[in-house]
């Protein structure tokens, strides 16, 4: 899964959730042509910068689908428990 903080809109089509107390948008991984579409959540924090969380599919060869798709509850939750800081504090690169 990844995280990341945009200043863009994160339009994603999607059922309604609940995430830091916000409303936010949940998009289930969809397969297509293409294979599998990751799982996304987006949601607008304060100050006008969005918090996106994907979870790309891991696929085989074949185009089977390897991984197991998160739920939104799964997404909620791991959003729910992030730190998301103005000043980050990133003293901790580099050290074991």
């Amino acid at each position: 899964m990844t995280a990341s903080l945009s200043r863009e809109p994160a339009w994603v089509d999607g059922q309604a959730v609940v995430v830091r107390g916000r409303q936010g948008v949940y998009a289930a991984p969809v397969k297509d042509s293409g294979g599998f579409s990751d799982g996304v959540l987006a949601v607008e924090l304060d100050g006008g910068r969005w918090l996106v969380l994907r979870s790309p599919q891991v696929m085989s060869a074949a185009g089977e689908q390897l991984s197991t798709p998160l739920s939104s509850s799964d997404f909620v939750a791991v959003a729910d428990s992030l730190t998301v800081s103005a000043t980050p504090d990133h003293s901790w690169i580099g050290t074991r």
